[in-house]
């Protein structure tokens, strides 16, 4: 991309150059010339009209009317002006016409012979970075607004990337950008009416093509669209649309999975019965708020029990509660009480900032967030001095970096739209890897693909899931509802949590190769063997009785004290599992029920062992695992 703009940019400095020194040779000889010529007349003239006077008579020469037929004037310089002239002209005549033949080129004859390419649908500071990072990577792109006043269309120009404006919820306008051939349609129009439009009229075309359609969500209430049952449920999409992939991005949530990469809760005491339970200010609240309040709720369940406690500062009044109604029903003392949530409304009444470990200043404009917490250095300086256990995070999509105060008190930023519309992120998503990895496992043994090859197996999935008529037992992770996508992704960024449960702060990193001796010696370890002879080849024994035995090995924790341990975070995974669906606003019901809502092991880690003891063992199940996930520990 920064080599696309520097080859544009050195062709505008040549034309520009070029096209200057004509014009100004043209202004060079007329002066000379008519300076000669009017000289015959200068004892009637004062100087001053004499200079205007062949001042005109140069600019005169970009009209075109003095020729030597119908001029009686007769210069050298004037004759190389009147030449000069006509070649300024001609040459911005034929630039003009070049580059509206390149622009017509480009946006029809070029865009045809595309294959395999990216179309973005929407021109705004957040596709922008996504344009220019898939440029940058060498990718073919279109892209499509409804915009023609759009600012950002001549930089987008610059860079050589065809552009189709039109409708972009008409078929017709996709048809122009070559959408039957591309490989991937990204919904970005910051709309999501618009975005759901987009996607509904590639579902309801004629044409069916295969592609894999990437729509962007603001509001996730929207969410609730794509549920089973629903016009967009993933389903139904392949019923009306076979060769469609769905997957739906949030940007906020983006931002929100950085900032928890930045401040990893697993930094903080999750052990420790006496710790002091993680505290949390939020300070502003919106759409960004909102996802990084989500994303606490559903990491936030440590092996202490310790609920986590969050305060809220936001003037304007949440609608939070109104939307997670569950929620509202589950915290403070209420329900299964996972979590201590407050909202305040006045500055003044946020407690000491010494009472939180961290502190996250979230409006979506990054000098205002940036601002909150200055402000709140202003407000607190006096108990902040000496003081330096509270850190500091504010959102700035630009990232212009980290920056320390003279006490050392780190104010990060987070949410950098390079990093959270790229193509790693919206395309690849790279934040699924771990969660896609584990379901693929899952997938090889439930249906014996054991000897199939990497590069078969999604061909080989996809094949099952078409022969599969029941959409419940599909297996390929494209096929999955979003809602099961979701929960097995943000189960997958608990994991760190469990690691540091185990083996401290600072995990083995080679937990994925073990090199002790495998073994099946694991009487102690709770439910194993019961799960290992249920789930039959999903659990790997003997590396799980390998990590076991590093981890007594190398920590002071005896087999009881382990054993006790895996107690407690099998809690805390259930405290987690509750979550998931609380967050989604499930409820407890007598029986599992999708469209309802509804699950009968929504309850207390003590509720569920005396109303449904046999579902217990299935909270181990995600810590044993561990050893068969990809996961970046680092």
């Amino acid at each position: 991309m920064e080599r696309q703009g520097n080859l544009y940019l050195k062709k505008n400095i040549f034309v520009i150059a070029f096209v200057g020194t004509l014009v100004l040779a043209t202004l060079v000889f007329g002066v000379i010339g008519y300076s000669e010529v009017l000289a015959l007349g200068a004892s009637k003239q004062s100087s001053l009209i004499r200079i205007m006077d062949i001042l005109y008579s140069a600019i005169r020469l970009f009209s075109l009317t003095s020729t030597p037929e119908t001029d009686s004037v007769q210069n050298w310089a004037v004759s190389a002006g009147r030449l000069s002239a006509i070649c300024t002209v001609f040459s911005l005549i034929s630039i003009a016409a070049l580059y509206a033949l390149s622009e017509w080129l480009r946006s029809t004859v070029i865009t045809k012979l595309y294959r395999n390419h990216y179309i973005v649908i929407g021109l705004n500071e957040e596709s922008l970075f996504l344009i220019k990072d898939l440029l940058q990577k060498n990718k073919k792109v279109v892209v499509v607004d409804d915009n023609f006043k759009n600012e950002l269309l001549d930089e987008v120009k610059s860079l050589g990337t065809p552009i189709i404006l039109g409708d972009v919820c008409d078929f017709n306008t996709l048809i122009k950008a070559n959408i039957l051939r591309a490989k991937y349609a990204i919904g970005f129009t910051c709309d999501d009416l618009k975005n759901l439009s987009v996607l509904k009229c590639i579902i309801d075309s004629p044409y069916t093509p295969n592609l894999r359609c990437h729509i962007g969500i603001d509001n996730v209430m929207s969410y609730k669209l794509f549920e089973p049952g629903s016009y967009y449920a993933i389903d139904n999409i392949k019923k009306l649309s076979p060769g469609l992939y769905l997957n739906v991005f949030n940007i906020p949530e983006m931002a929100a999975i950085e900032l928890f990469g930045k401040m990893s809760l697993q930094s903080e005491d999750l052990i420790a019965e006496d710790a002091k339970p993680l505290s949390i200010l939020i300070y502003g609240f919106g759409t960004l708020g909102s996802a990084i309040l989500r994303e606490l709720l559903l990491l936030s369940h440590f092996p202490n029990g310790k609920k986590i406690d969050i305060t809220i500062y936001d003037p304007h009044g949440s609608d939070f509660f109104d939307i997670y109604h569950q929620v509202n029903k589950n915290i403070n003392g209420k329900g299964l009480d996972l979590w201590d949530v407050s909202f305040i409304s006045d500055a003044k009444d946020i407690p000491s900032l010494s009472k939180y470990s961290k502190v996250i200043a979230c409006n979506e404009d990054d000098n205002t967030s940036l601002k909150y917490i200055l402000k709140l250095f202003e407000m607190h300086s006096e108990e902040l001095v000496g003081q330096s256990n509270t850190a500091f995070y504010y959102y700035c999509s630009k990232t212009f970096g980290i920056v320390q105060d003279g006490e050392n008190r780190k104010i990060i930023p987070f949410g950098s739209l390079k990093t959270c519309s790229s193509h790693e992120h919206i395309i690849l998503t790279s934040h699924e890897n771990a969660a896609r990895y584990s379901h693929e496992k899952y997938s090889i043994m439930e249906i014996g693909l054991e000897n199939v090859i990497d590069g078969n197996l999604t061909e080989a999935l996809h094949l099952h899931d078409e022969s599969t008529q029941d959409s419940s037992k599909w297996l390929l992770w494209e096929n999955l509802p979003l809602y099961k996508r979701r929960s097995n992704c943000i189960e997958k960024r608990h994991i760190p949590i469990k690691i540091n449960a185990l083996e401290g702060i600072h995990p083995n990193k080679d937990i994925l190769d073990l090199t002790y001796e495998m073994t099946d010696k694991v009487t102690f370890i709770p439910y194993l063997l019961e799960l290992k002879e249920e789930l039959k080849t999903e659990l790997n024994v003997p590396a799980i009785n390998a990590w076991m035995t590093r981890i007594l090995e190398e920590s002071t924790l005896t087999k009881e004290q382990l054993k006790n341990r895996i107690h407690e975070i099998a809690e805390a995974e259930h405290a987690r599992w509750n979550a998931f669906h609380v967050v989604n606003n499930w409820k407890y019901g007598p029986d599992r029920n999708e469209k309802n809502k509804t699950h009968d092991c929504l309850l207390t880690w003590e509720d569920l062992f005396k109303l449904k003891a046999d579902k217990v063992k299935y909270d181990y199940i995600n810590i044993y695992n561990i050893t068969s996930s990809q996961f970046d520990f680092s």
